[in-house]
């Protein structure tokens, strides 16, 4: 007969409590997944991305593709895209720029994150001299430093006081005529009559 086979023993029970079931294996939050390799910050929102991972629509964004490229073919593989301090306002709520080796290089802002994304990209290309750089371009969207702040609740210029009165002018015959009033009514010479045109000098 052979040997029975030993039944596997479960851990014995401290005090009555059975042990605690295993942690289950750890998970990844589905924007990491979807966006690359994703850095998120407290509240699970990503907000910095590994160059070479990063998922994009490429028909739509072809300055992200053609970086992305360059990045993979110069081995540069701690490129990431961070969220910028400046640059974003109401109409580009979005800002970042890459860095390579921690420096910054160009800036981007947009609409949505791949378009701030693409406009940095834009702007790298011209930082670097990378290949082809002549033939991207760039708009207002793109910056090769950082933005500058952008003001906030600037007041408007003080208005210019209003000119003054012109000063009170002459009319002969009569007085001053006063600021927004009719002047005075003429008074001819004695010997004239109104309406009539007065004698030649030296007829009496």
């Amino acid at each position: 007969m052979g040997r029975k086979k030993r039944k596997a023993t479960s851990p014995p029970n401290v005090g009555g409590v059975p042990p605690p079931p295993p942690p289950p294996p750890p998970t990844f939050g589905s924007s990491a997944n979807n966006k690359g390799n994703a850095t998120a910050t407290n509240d699970g929102a990503p907000t910095t991305f590994l160059v070479r991972k990063y998922k994009f629509d490429a028909t739509e964004f072809r300055t992200i593709m053609k970086f992305v490229d360059y990045v993979k073919n110069q081995r540069m593989l701690d490129a990431s895209f961070l969220p910028s301090p400046t640059g974003s306002n109401p109409h580009r709520p979005y800002s970042y720029h890459v860095t390579i080796a921690g420096t910054p290089l160009g800036h981007g802002r947009g609409r949505s994150r791949d378009a701030a994304v693409e406009n940095a990209c834009r702007a790298s290309f011209h930082v670097l001299s990378a290949p082809g750089w002549q033939d991207v371009d760039l708009n207002i969207d793109c910056s090769l430093g950082a933005f500058p702040p952008e003001p906030a609740n600037m007041a408007p210029p003080p208005q210019q006081p209003p000119p003054p009165p012109p000063p009170p002018s002459m009319v002969m015959g009569g007085g001053p005529v006063a600021s927004g009033g009719m002047p005075p009514p003429l008074i001819p010479p004695p010997g004239v009559v109104p309406g009539f045109m007065p004698p030649p000098m030296g007829v009496p």
